[in-house]
């Protein structure tokens, strides 16, 4: 019985480091990409109000920009965190004017989804994206009016590994920023190693590279492909030792502005005395057991069934932290990231399957209006009604996600066995009803809501998940261009997988 106790007991302790472990990882790159947002934000705030600078945008003079911005750029680049900035000045047709880190190159269009979504949008946006320099950044993209007139754009970017250094400075944990070779390409990667005096090897591991590996980091290369390679184990709990330490390990994927998993951050929480002590004491009770009265071992065992129940309190959370983790705090939809897992594996089965496969991207018209006129928990009130009416209506098959912002995304799927199902019909009966009823603000005002939407699908084999957002992402575009309040979808004589 008490042996059954001790065990018990063991778990609760290990499942408690988990949770702390995972809960610590996810706090740390949320907390590294917050902060980074809110710098980005106030170094754009400064750039737009230059005088010198509004002059230089509106004549389209590259030169005199550079000129003007480049004091200031290399301050900003002294700043912690900040020593691999990228500025960009783009024109309203997207071009790019200039490049402060790289003036070499300009008059390039940039049709991105951070782009075009702050295009489509009017506003700012931000999220992480691989660049030409085959590193990870996180950017933003901020349109610059004058007077109401849109004279360009400008966009920000900060290294996320530099970002994660210096949030690691406040953490006891090791973290290990690991880039999926599939978005690198070998040469543009060791370049850019190169000229950054990195000392990052392409083959040091199989399927990713380390952005700004520590030369004196805990782990080897093989110790590092048996975490990537057993990630399943490790990532329910299982501790990790090596070399004489005992860790914790947890994996966040990172996901690019179009919702593609590109990278994943590995964090490793030493709890090393915390296995010591767990196994001494458990040495010493089996030890002291046979001296032990009965009425002794009944209160231990008391005393462990109490801490069982804790364990399985624990193990709630833990489910309740998974739920927060797989989904959007406010609307209760999949997150951006679990809505790209779900698409990449259902198109993945719709191709062995043959199965037809449809993606619908909604984004709410004017939402920038709501939230100026009515106030941010007004704007949150709209995307909790829409949500809960999106989810209301779509079909038991389909996925409803926030895809961000005020942009949802909705994977329409064909019922095995029955009639071939019109994607367009489908996904313009749900545009209509998500936004048929005026939304009732808490101040009991009814506020009248249209939503624009694209829609791509692919009838008989499948396209990459990427792919599929990309289209439908380009038809939604479409549809705010077209005057909004309606569906477009991606032209037919293309939407077919050769």
């Amino acid at each position: 019985m008490h042996s059954l106790a001790l065990w018990r007991w063991h778990l609760i302790q290990r499942a408690d480091a988990h949770l702390a472990a995972k809960e610590n990882t996810t706090r740390t790159l949320k907390q590294a990409t917050s902060h980074s947002l809110s710098t980005l934000q106030a170094i754009a705030d400064a750039l737009q109000s230059h005088p010198d600078l509004q002059a230089a945008m509106l004549a389209e003079d590259r030169d005199v920009l550079y000129r003007d911005a480049a004091d200031t750029f290399q301050a900003l680049r002294q700043e912690p965190g900040l020593g691999q900035l990228q500025l960009y000045f783009h024109l309203p047709d997207q071009r790019n004017l200039l490049r402060m880190h790289q003036p070499q190159w300009y008059g390039d269009l940039l049709d991105r989804p951070i782009m075009r979504r702050a295009v489509a949008s009017g506003q700012t946006t931000h999220g992480m994206e691989i660049g030409r320099l085959n590193t990870l950044a996180f950017r933003i993209v901020r349109p610059w009016r004058i007077d109401q007139q849109l004279i360009g754009y400008i966009e920000i970017g900060v290294e996320l590994d530099q970002v994660l250094q210096q949030a690691a400075q406040q953490s006891l944990s090791r973290s290990h920023l690991l880039i999926d070779k599939r978005w690198l390409t070998r040469e543009g990667w060791e370049e850019s190693m190169r000229q950054r005096h990195y000392p990052g090897q392409w083959d040091t591991l199989s399927h990713y590279v380390e952005a700004n590996p520590e030369p004196n980091s805990a782990l080897n290369a093989s110790a590092l492909e048996t975490l990537l390679r057993d990630e399943a184990t490790y990532q329910a709990g299982q501790p990790f030792a090596f070399d004489g330490q005992v860790y914790m390990a947890c994996y966040e994927p990172i996901v690019n502005s179009a919702g593609e998993p590109v990278a994943k951050l590995l964090t490793l929480h030493d709890v090393t005395r915390l296995h010591d002590n767990v196994h001494l004491i458990l040495a010493t009770f089996l030890l002291l057991g046979g001296a032990l009265s009965a009425g002794a071992l009944g209160f231990a065992y008391l005393r462990l069934n109490r801490m069982e129940r804790r364990f399985h309190h624990t193990l709630n959370e833990r489910d309740q932290f998974h739920e927060r983790a797989e989904h959007d705090g406010l609307t209760k939809l999949y997150n951006h990231a679990t809505f790209y897992q779900h698409l990449d594996a259902l198109c993945t089965q719709a191709e062995r399957a043959t199965e037809p496969l449809a993606l619908v991207m909604l984004d709410i018209d004017w939402f920038k209006r709501v939230n100026d006129t009515h106030g941010h928990p007004a704007g949150d009130k709209v995307l909790e009604v829409l949500a809960s009416r999106l989810q209301h209506h779509i079909r038991p098959l389909d996925e409803a996600a926030r895809y961000g912002g005020e942009e949802f995304a909705v994977i329409l799927r064909h019922y095995p066995d029955s009639a071939p199902i019109d994607f367009a019909v489908t996904a313009e009966r749900l545009r209509q009803a998500v936004c048929e009823d005026p939304v009732p603000l808490d101040n009991g005002q009814l506020l009248t809501i249209t939503v624009s939407a694209g829609l791509a699908e692919c009838a008989d084999a499948t396209l990459a998940a990427r792919e599929l957002v990309t289209r439908a992402d380009a038809a939604l575009y479409r549809a705010k261009q077209n005057g909004r309040d309606r569906l477009e979808t991606w032209p037919l004589a293309y939407s077919d997988c050769a």
